[in-house]
């Protein structure tokens, strides 16, 4: 006979939604079409089992971007600093944090790069 298990495929929008809320931000996957002058993007980079034990899949870790996007005029450190306190707080790894000039859209563009793994 063949054993088959419920594979639940990892989904960071939950843990978005949850970080928008905290810091009182718009959030889209990929791409934001809204009106407000900061809000916050996610991308997928990569995804992948992480953790084995007797011929199976036990975890999958994400790796994802997260873009802050504010008006270049605007004091952003104590934002900056709230995102990674923030998920950090629920398991993502901070791997880095760059901020860019994005001149043709007259803003800040900070890149979170983080992980996160949840058990199948």
């Amino acid at each position: 006979f063949m054993i088959r298990k419920l594979v639940v495929k990892m989904d960071a929008t939950k843990y978005m939604t949850a970080l928008a809320n905290e810091v009182d931000l718009d959030t889209a996957q990929d791409t934001y079409k809204g009106e407000n002058e900061s809000y916050l993007t996610f991308n997928y980079e990569d995804e992948k089992p992480s953790l084995f034990a007797d011929n199976e899949v036990l975890q999958d870790t994400a790796y994802l971007q997260i873009h802050l996007f504010t008006p270049s005029t605007m004091n952003y450190q104590s934002l900056k600093r709230t995102i990674r306190d923030y998920l950090e707080s629920i398991s993502f790894f901070v791997t880095s944090i760059m901020t860019f000039e994005e001149d043709d859209i007259d803003k800040k563009h900070t890149v979170f790069t983080v992980e996160y793994s949840e058990g199948r």
